[in-house]
């Protein structure tokens, strides 16, 4: 009985940080868009804004004696934090940018969220234990029906390059996030930051320079500076947070919200109006996030 109050305390740090995270996932699309209209490449597109980030964040390491102390101290989990990145930063941006050359964007990210939603089921049982309760897959199926209902396209495929691609994408955030769980790094999340995206630019630079690089723009810069400060800083920052509360399973079901912020920006800012199926299918990733917190007692 104790425990209830910490589990409630926790579960509730988890979904806020998982909605931020969510919230600012959701931008990628619109300034994405801004950034390829400027002339950038996809690829030139994943690296500097990864770059730019890593610059943001290396400055308030070097203003801040804390921030250096705990960076050094985690150099000791470079490797481990290594394999992070290369999931999280380079499979992920790497091949979803270059989904975004075959297929739309509402295409690449149904199949990249679905396939995250599977592969952190999946591995999160094998290298983490966890346990996946009747809840986990009840919520996991209302989520994937959810997001079938929302980005409903009958020329959805997994079969050409673009939905490979996409998988790709997916399989390596899901990895990323049963890692970042696995590893449970204990220091500053700032500073494991801090080398997630070191690490994470040293990967996008061989396919950057390998993709006829070029100077971005200060057009291409306004974009890229969000893009940097949103999904990439504050995205990683707020779904590692997220992870230190609860299971991996848990976070990917609340981060599933993306696609309910990514309607409602578009409306706000584009005024797009949803379809009844876009709705529908945010209703039902709704309830799935609500019926999730009917297992909050087995955390």
């Amino acid at each position: 009985m104790h425990d209830m109050p910490q589990n409630l305390q926790s579960m509730r740090n988890a979904k806020i940080f998982s909605f931020i995270a969510a919230a600012c996932s959701a931008s990628v699309g619109i300034f994405s868009k801004g950034a390829f209209n400027s002339g950038l490449e996809p690829m030139h597109v994943a690296f500097y804004k990864t770059l730019l980030a890593f610059i943001i964040v290396s400055i308030f390491v070097l203003l801040s004696s804390n921030f250096r102390n705990d960076v050094l101290s985690m150099a000791k989990n470079a490797m481990r934090i290594s394999l992070c990145a290369f999931f999280g930063i380079f499979i992920l941006y790497n091949f979803e940018t270059l989904a975004y050359a075959y297929e739309y964007i509402s295409t690449v990210t149904f199949i990249l969220l679905s396939t995250c939603t599977i592969t952190t089921i999946i591995f999160s049982c094998t290298l983490l234990s966890e346990k996946i309760g009747m809840c986990n897959v009840f919520s996991s199926a209302f989520c994937l029906i959810g997001l079938w209902l929302l980005f409903n396209n009958p020329n959805i495929s997994l079969a050409n390059m673009g939905g490979i691609l996409a998988t790709i994408a997916g399989i390596g955030y899901g990895l990323f996030l049963v890692l970042t769980k696995k590893y449970a790094i204990s220091c500053s999340i700032f500073a494991y930051l801090w080398w997630l995206l070191g690490f994470g630019t040293l990967f996008l630079a061989f396919p950057f320079l390998l993709n006829n690089p070029s100077i971005p723009s200060l057009r291409s810069l306004i974009f890229i500076s969000p893009l940097s400060v949103f999904p990439t800083i504050l995205g990683f920052y707020c779904t590692t947070k997220a992870l230190t509360y609860t299971k991996v399973s848990k976070i990917q079901i609340y981060e599933l919200a993306e696609p309910i912020f990514a309607s409602l920006f578009a409306f706000i800012i584009f005024g797009e109006h949803p379809s009844m199926t876009t709705i529908a299918g945010g209703i039902f990733i709704l309830f799935a996030i609500y019926h999730e917190q009917l297992s909050v007692s087995s955390i």
